[in-house]
Order: structure tokens, then C-alpha cells, then sequence
């Protein structure tokens, strides 16, 4: 592509979302002032529609449902998964765009955590912060939510470059407590977070190639992580909990593991490759559970070993 077509790309692509967005803004108030929920209730029938305007991503989801677990479930019960999947992101939708509006007692009540609160707080009698690593399942967002409502907290978030989503996104979170931190600024706001005592709360379970990352064991096949992490971890002292948020009904459970401490002895790529396929191996734990709370649209495999051709154990997104 040559720099004059990349450049009628950018400005096409640049139009496009900003119509989309000016689009997209009545239909937001609108669900905005509709009790949440009624919107809870309608959300099958929306889920189910937006499972049926994308037969592409449907094919790619069962493609890599049937790779990573094999004949576990029949074609049929695959699309039911993935068609689940689509009902449950448009109920985390939902939620998010009504958290300006959500009352602290609303989040309380519907998140169940037992036990979760005194292990943290256990966490952080050694003064050094705590690291929350979680993943794409459910309503990480409103996971965060619950957090915020007992220490101060901050996310590591993907900077949106398109400034009036990005805000969007960003206040919501703001309008419930917790701060945003994106990726590509300096590591020491994290660091002084967790010197605070602070709680810093990742989502890395997806293929991001451009930032610094292992492979390791995810469903049998090697899968590129962000290490991120565990080498904060590591630099920092903090300890690791690994944390998921999922939906039980009206209602969402918070799942939690023994938190663990990286240590700063011995080889440091090994260290950091051992624990992070242990957060990713807690992960795969809890989407063989609950198959319908993960994205598997996301093209998690994307990202090959050097020396591994790109189509290695990884379908296409049209064959089944």
C-alpha cells in the first residue's frame, strides 16, 4: 500500500468511526435513561441478533472453541456457547453504560464475593500494594467497580485513539472510583500506585504483539502473553491475585486464587515465563467452567513462535 492510499485509509477509517460515534450517541442516551433492568431482560434478543450479523467472528469463535477443547462439545453446542457469549457482552454493555447512574449499594448487591475483601486487605498489611491480574471474562469493568468501593485503584487500560470514545470509556470509570493508566505511559505510576499501597488491577490475556511478551501453554497450544505483570511483580514486591468476576444469573461471583509473590532471585526470563503460565493456566481453569463468559472471537492464537508457520494448530476464520 503506498503512502497516499495508507493516507486515504487513515482519513476514511477516521470519517467512518466518528459518524459511527455521532450515530451511536442516541441510541447510548436512550439506553441511558431506560431502567437497567428492562435492558438486562431485552438483552437475548439483541445478543442473539448480534450473534447473527457476524457470521465471520461466529466461524473464527467455533474454530478456536474446537481447537482448544476439542470435541468437548458438538458443533451445535459450540455456536450456542459462542451465541451466549454475544447475549452476555451486550448484558456487560449494558452495565457499563449505566455506571454513572449505578448507586455503590446496586454494585454491592449484586456482586457476590466471599471472602475476597479479607484476603486483600490480609494483602496489604505488607504495605506493598497488591496486583489484580484478571482476563476478558465476563464484566471485568464492573469488577472493577467493586474493587474501587474499598481501596483506591487504578487499571492498566489500552489507550482508545479516538479521544471522544477514549473519554467516554475513561469517565465511566472515573464516575465509579478506580483511574485509569494506559499502557504505554512510564511503568513507575504503577509502581508508585502499589508504594501507596494501592491496588493495581491488569487485564493481559490477549494477543498484543507490539509490547513485551512470552509464549506459554493456553488450551495445548503456545500463546503469546504480555509479561507485564509478573515482571512488576517482581520489580515491585507486590503480591498477585488472580481474580475473574461471573455472571450467575441477576447476580456475579468473584473468583479468586492463593495469591503468589514472584521472586527476584534466580533467572529472571524463567522466573517471569513460570508465573506467568501460572495466572494463564487459573485462567483456562475458569473459561473451561464458564466457556460462554470468554471471548472467543479474540484471536488469542494469532501470534506464532519464531520458526512456526502462522497457520500452525490455528484455524481460519472459515473453516470448521
Amino acid at each position: 500500500m503506498s503512502r497516499s492510499d495508507r493516507e486515504k485509509y487513515k482519513r476514511r477509517h477516521a470519517f467512518m468511526r466518528t459518524l459511527g460515534w455521532y450515530l451511536f450517541i442516541p441510541f447510548m442516551r436512550l439506553l441511558y435513561v431506560l431502567p437497567l433492568s428492562f435492558e438486562l431482560a431485552a438483552a437475548p434478543v439483541l445478543g442473539y441478533l448480534v450473534y447473527l450479523l457476524n457470521r465471520r467472528l461466529v466461524k473464527r469463535a467455533c474454530n478456536n472453541l474446537k481447537m482448544a477443547l476439542g470435541e468437548k462439545y458438538s458443533h451445535p453446542e459450540r455456536k450456542r456457547i459462542v451465541r451466549d457469549y454475544y447475549i452476555n457482552a451486550v448484558r456487560c454493555l449494558f452495565e457499563f453504560i449505566h455506571f454513572k447512574s449505578m448507586g455503590s449499594g446496586y454494585v454491592r448487591d449484586v456482586v457476590h464475593a466471599p471472602g475476597f475483601v479479607e484476603k486483600v486487605n490480609e494483602i496489604r498489611e505488607a504495605g506493598k500494594g497488591c496486583i489484580l491480574i484478571s482476563g476478558h471474562v465476563n464484566n471485568w469493568e464492573l469488577m472493577g467497580a467493586f474493587v474501587a468501593l474499598h481501596w483506591p485503584t487504578s487499571v492498566v487500560g489500552k489507550r482508545i485513539y479516538f479521544d471522544k470514545f477514549n473519554e467516554a470509556v475513561v469517565s465511566a470509570r472515573e464516575s465509579r472510583g478506580y483511574h485509569t493508566i494506559y499502557q504505554d505511559e512510564p511503568p513507575r505510576k504503577l509502581l508508585g500506585a502499589l508504594r501507596k499501597n494501592e491496588i493495581v488491577g491488569i487485564v493481559p490475556d490477549q494477543d498484543v504483539a507490539r509490547i513485551n511478551g512470552t509464549f506459554v501453554d493456553f488450551f495445548g497450544t503456545p500463546a503469546f502473553t504480555p509479561t507485564a505483570p509478573v515482571s512488576m511483580a517482581r520489580v515491585s514486591g507486590a503480591p498477585v491475585l488472580v481474580i475473574f468476576l461471573i455472571r450467575r444469573g441477576s447476580a456475579h461471583r468473584m473468583i479468586f486464587f492463593e495469591p503468589f509473590h514472584v521472586p527476584r532471585d534466580g533467572d529472571k526470563d524463567a522466573v517471569i515465563n513460570e508465573f506467568t503460565a501460572r495466572w494463564v493456566a487459573m485462567e483456562e481453569e475458569v473459561i473451561r467452567r464458564w466457556p460462554a463468559q470468554w471471548p472467543w472471537i479474540h484471536r488469542r492464537w494469532k501470534t506464532r513462535p519464531e520458526g512456526e508457520s502462522p497457520e500452525s494448530r490455528v484455524p481460519g476464520p472459515g473453516s470448521l
